[in-house]
């Protein structure tokens, strides 16, 4: 079943991951500004005492970067960027996918939630296992690892059908 978020809650969403996102990437790499700090220098474009210049800059830039790859995928430009918020998205997409996990009573836990192997993929369509590890190593049809394997849903593949039978039609 599927439904609509509405748009108020879909950008309330987007500001809390990308103060998320800007303060876990920017801690891994040794930056001190909490998470509350990072929020501050963010959206109310706040200097925070006791903290060097530089911290804020990564701050600054990480979320700039965020914002760049969005414009990217609104546009579906086709570029360079683009071909790296496929990969970013799958990673971010498995990420989103382990964090339900662990929200969810393990006796309720579907094993990855809607995703199903290549192999059992390949009932759904004409392709061999190994041609569509190649279509997902390569970024053409959504697919996340997990562990070694490489997972898809049957939307994915559904989709990608859709696409290739357009292209022959043409």
């Amino acid at each position: 079943m599927r439904f609509q978020v509405p748009p108020s809650i879909v950008q309330k969403l987007k500001e809390q991951f990308l103060v998320e996102w800007t303060y876990n990437s920017n801690a891994i790499e040794g930056n001190t500004l909490t998470l509350q700090e990072t929020d501050l220098v963010l959206n109310r474009g706040l200097t925070i005492g006791n903290k060097s210049l530089k911290e804020h800059f990564e701050a600054l830039n990480h979320k700039e970067c965020i914002e760049l790859i969005e414009k990217f995928v609104e546009k579906k430009e086709e570029c360079l960027y683009f071909r790296r918020c496929a990969y970013i998205g799958r990673s971010i997409e498995r990420s989103l996918v382990i964090y339900l996990n662990s929200l969810t009573p393990a006796d309720q836990i579907k094993e990855h939630q809607g995703y199903i192997s290549l192999k059992e993929a390949t009932r759904y369509c004409d392709y061999s296992l190994e041609y569509l590890s190649l279509l997902a190593r390569t970024g053409k049809l959504p697919a996340v690892k997990f562990e070694r394997n490489w997972m898809t849903t049957r939307e994915a593949i559904d989709t990608y059908l859709k696409k290739v039978d357009r292209k022959q039609k043409t």
